[in-house]
């Protein structure tokens, strides 16, 4: 947001559920989003949120995200964060 780089407005948080190594992001600002190379120029939509989450276990590494306006993803955050808890090996 406001042009500021990720690293000063990401928010990085670490837990280990059932045993797994959960790392999660939450990021707000400028998403662009281009279908494939062919299509028209990337999109800029503005105000929009990322939760991601990278998931280590002995099977490898799951990333799971969420991507969308910042007030949809806001009003999903909680079953986001529940269905993380959920997850085992």
């Amino acid at each position: 947001p406001d042009g500021k780089p990720p690293e000063e407005v990401d928010h990085i948080s670490k837990s280990t559920v059932n045993g797994l190594i959960q790392t999660r992001l939450d990021l707000i600002g400028t998403h662009l989003f281009k279908m494939a190379p062919c299509h028209p120029p990337a999109q800029k939509n503005q105000t929009f949120r990322m939760l991601t989450t990278v998931v280590e276990g002995s099977s490898g590494p799951w990333f799971l995200k969420m991507v969308g306006p910042k007030n949809t993803v806001g009003y999903w955050e909680n079953s986001f964060h529940e269905f993380m808890k959920t997850l085992k090996e």
